[in-house]
């Protein structure tokens, strides 16, 4: 694993401690009451806690920016929430999802203060669309903003969505058709202001903020969803597998804004995608390399063309001078085995660009030299991984930790049976009416940025911003299209 360059990461210690979904596809089919299919996909662009005092808390902050979850299970959810790495429910928490068989959950701004673990932290702000089936949902979104709460916190617009799609269409093999869904998104998100101000706005020196001005890139967002792929088996019909899929786009991250003295600037730029897939068969020796039993995916799409990015593409740029002078980690830098890992346990866990590895238990600390889990027969996939991840006195005693920020995390956790699963046709049943908010995005064009050292320029991007109407429509099969806002993948 990756130890390199240990001076940086005392240096960086010191200031971290203060589309995707397109047009719906026609079907009627559904999932066979088939045991053992389940799926857990969720994404955040920050999360962020301090002073957890034991194991059930309570945490005396506990902050999510652009959450999103995906969950799936044929046998119908117990009355337990799954919880991610971090100790946050990511099944739906304002409705009822015990016995159904899908969820999806979406946050913009969650925030929790002195929270028992595991914590929805929303205490302060319930920004979140939550989603079960069956039967089918339609989309649910929220739209709110300027959202403050000073001086904890401040958001200049939040956007969610969820869906869950498990009565009908689940077996439609394609992204745009989802059994499960979630998206969060923020836009100039600010917490925790260390001054006096109690005006309502932006905080004037807060802990982590996400509103960087030059050039206009603010939005964080993520979208986690869960859908079905065919595989090789057609032994009595069709079989399939699943696969999950989390995308996160990042605004740049500065951490303790307390002028003169300088910040500490984390830019992760463009739009990384951690994907898993669980197929039910094992690989035919046949076909060599293709892993066909199932495999975890992580990697970097350009924003603008949503091509992966070449090896010289800097994908994390850091300053520790609030920006005067960056440090950057190329594509080639962060995948071929050169980023950033200094576990020196209990003081610190710092792990800047991390391969993928086993997926941990709410409440423990990740092992950085871990591998995701794969079944040999198909029948299980599981991982995570951190883009940035600072853990501060982590495990001194069980369930204590003084401070935690992670900027990208991603898990997934896939079982399907042996064989993959089938699918069939239900009763038709006439529709039904529901109350649902359409977004209708109107956009913005920001100019073409390029960035020094090993070179990669980014085209003219388009900022979609959402503003809200609200009427009554026949709920669509599957999601209609939601643009996803992206950012320059360079800054100037």
């Amino acid at each position: 694993m990756k130890r390199k360059n240990a001076w940086l990461a005392w240096a960086l210690s010191i200031g971290l401690i203060a589309y995707m979904l397109g047009a719906a596809l026609p079907s009627r089919s559904k999932v066979d009451q088939v045991p053992g299919i389940t799926a857990r996909a969720s994404g955040v662009a920050i999360h962020a806690d301090a002073i957890q005092a034991g194991a059930t808390g309570p945490r005396v902050v506990d902050a999510e920016i652009a959450f999103a979850a995906a969950n799936v299970n044929s046998d119908g959810f117990g009355a337990t929430s799954a919880q991610n790495e971090m100790q946050v429910n990511v099944q739906p928490q304002a409705i009822p999802f015990v016995g159904t068989k899908a969820s999806g959950r979406g946050g913009a701004l969650e925030l929790g203060l002195g929270s028992d673990v595991p914590t929805n932290a929303d205490t302060l702000a319930q920004t979140v669309s939550e989603a079960v089936a069956p039967p089918n949902s339609p989309i649910v979104i929220k739209d709110a903003g300027p959202l403050p709460i000073n001086p904890l916190a401040y958001v200049s617009l939040l956007h969610s969505e969820a869906l869950a799609n498990f009565g009908e269409n689940p077996c439609v093999s394609a992204s745009n058709s989802p059994i499960a869904y979630g998206r969060g998104y923020a836009a100039d998100a600010q917490l925790i202001d260390t001054s006096a101000s109690t005006t309502s706005g932006p905080l004037t020196n807060p802990v982590i903020a996400t509103d960087d001005p030059n050039p206009a890139r603010a939005v964080s967002q993520s979208a986690s969803f869960v859908y079905a792929i065919p595989n090789s088996n057609t032994t009595g019909g069709q079989h399939y597998g699943l696969v999950s899929e989390t995308h996160t786009t990042f605004a740049p991250v500065t951490i303790l804004r307390m002028a003169p003295a300088p910040a500490l600037i984390i830019e992760v730029l463009g739009e990384w995608v951690f994907k898993t897939t669980a197929t039910g068969i094992p690989d035919n020796p046949a076909t060599a390399g293709v892993n066909e039993a199932g495999k975890v995916e992580y990697y970097v799409l350009d924003d603008v063309t949503k091509a992966p990015v070449t090896p010289s593409t800097a994908v994390i740029r850091f300053s520790t001078t609030g920006g005067l002078l960056y440090t950057s980690l190329t594509f080639q830098q962060v995948f071929g085995g050169t980023g950033l890992v200094v576990p020196l346990p209990p003081l610190l866990d710092l792990a800047i660009g991390e391969d993928p590895r086993a997926l941990a238990a709410p409440g423990v600390a990740p092992d950085p030299n871990s591998a995701p889990t794969i079944n040999a027969n198909g029948t299980g996939v599981s991982g995570a991984v951190d883009v940035v991840r600072l853990s501060v006195l982590a495990g001194v005693q069980v369930g204590f930790s003084l401070a935690q920020v992670r900027i990208g995390h991603f898990e997934s956790a896939l079982t399907v049976p042996a064989g993959g699963f089938t699918c069939s046709l239900p009763p038709t049943s006439p529709p039904t009416t529901a109350t649902t908010t359409t977004t209708i995005p109107t956009s913005t064009t920001s100019s073409t940025t390029t960035t020094t050292g090993p070179t990669t320029t980014a085209g003219p991007t388009t900022t979609l911003k959402p503003t809200t109407t609200t009427s009554t429509t026949t709920p669509p099969p599957s999601p209609i299209p939601r643009p996803i806002v992206v950012q320059p993948n360079t800054v100037g």
